[in-house]
């Protein structure tokens, strides 16, 4: 019976120190992939939240500014070919199909809804550049070529450029183009490739060259540098969450405390790429990372998942808690996990109030 009482009692010993490895060896994993806190790198500005912005005020302010155009550019995914079906007619449906699917369940989240373009029209010139929505390098250079000729030149003000998501690399490359760096030129030299004239966008690039342009990204991070000549601004908001009644603040080693939010933009960086779904694009591909840094790392992509939030270098970030952890798992979800909260008529006015805001302050 002692003997009995004894085994048992080491078996509940053993099971209880096994017990206790299975949880330190859950917490070290869980401490692993939890990421810190966004780091501070230039500008940091904290907003307290979301305030109902009119139609009135912000046409008030772009006037004011003397924004002449506005051009929206969507994320990957929320384009007319996802899938990159080229050419290929049943493959070419299906992508067509789920690229008509995808704008259905996304507008207002990912793609700009029509009554806010026609309102945003009726005070200036506005358009949304719809391109094929792929994640990878050639997908998004077709949408830099797509943007670069879709814009004309005007000398009543700066244009401005708001991009979601992986929109901030098709801006990043346009840049690039029309200030005719080294990096933009070669961007420039696979036009002929994909079906573009290559004069006719150089010459397009050079006619924008002096231009002001204002680029707004949204929930992005950016895996090019961006180079900014003194006529232009670049700006970037982003969804930080915070529990209730809490701030932003900043230490004095200049990290951000809260680093939660937008979960899309946390793993949407270096290395994140898809395969192109054809062999000649898969090519290409290959090329492209010559110039802007392998687009499939998955190395450098799980290395990254540690960063959170990722505060780019360049040009001036907001953050602010959009709100919509609030409901606990629905919120997150119906906001695509934090990442469609920007395109909402309520954002996009005060992002536009804000950042013009800010250049009131700081001109």
């Amino acid at each position: 019976m002692e003997r009995q009482a004894l085994a048992t009692s080491s078996n509940l010993w053993l099971a209880l120190l096994s017990l206790l490895i299975a949880l330190l060896a859950i917490y070290s994993i869980y401490k692993w992939l939890r990421p810190p806190p966004a780091k501070y790198s230039q500008k940091v500005v904290p907003l307290p939240g979301l305030e109902a912005i009119s139609l009135e005020k912000v046409s008030s302010l772009l006037k004011k500014h003397k924004v002449a155009k506005l051009y929206f550019l969507h994320g990957t995914f929320a384009g007319f070919d996802p899938l990159g079906a080229g050419d290929v007619p049943l493959f070419k449906d299906v992508s067509g199909n789920l690229a008509r699917f995808i704008k259905w369940q996304i507008r207002g989240r990912g793609y700009v809804e029509k009554k806010v373009l026609d309102d945003l029209n009726a005070c200036l010139p506005t358009q949304m550049i719809d391109w094929s929505g792929e994640n990878h390098h050639l997908g998004r250079l077709k949408g830099a070529y797509k943007l670069l000729s879709t814009i004309s030149p005007t000398k009543s003000g700066p244009i401005l450029v708001i991009g979601h998501s992986h929109a901030a690399q098709v801006m990043a490359m346009v840049q690039h183009m029309r200030l005719q760096s080294e990096t933009g030129l070669k961007l420039l030299s696979f036009a002929p490739r994909l079906g573009y004239n290559s004069d006719e966008l150089l010459e397009k690039a050079r006619l924008l060259m002096s231009q002001s342009f204002h680029w707004m990204t949204l929930g992005s991070t950016l895996r090019l540098d961006f180079p900014l000549p003194s006529q232009d601004f670049l700006c970037h908001f982003l969804n930080i969450r915070l529990n209730l009644n809490s701030q932003v603040s900043i230490n004095e080693n200049g990290i951000l405390k809260q680093g939660r939010g937008d979960l899309v933009q946390s793993i949407a960086t270096h290395g994140s790429d898809f395969m192109a779904a054809l062999p000649k694009h898969v090519s290409l591909n290959r090329e492209l990372n010559e110039v802007l840094g392998k687009g499939i790392d998955p190395k450098t992509w799980l290395r990254s998942l540690k960063d959170g939030i990722k505060i780019g270098d360049q040009g001036v970030t907001f953050v602010l808690d959009y709100g919509d952890s609030r409901t606990p798992i629905f919120g997150p979800i119906k906001s695509l996990f934090g990442h469609g909260v920007y395109f909402s008529e309520r954002a996009l006015y005060f992002q536009i109030s804000e950042y013009l805001t800010y250049l009131e302050k700081n001109s």
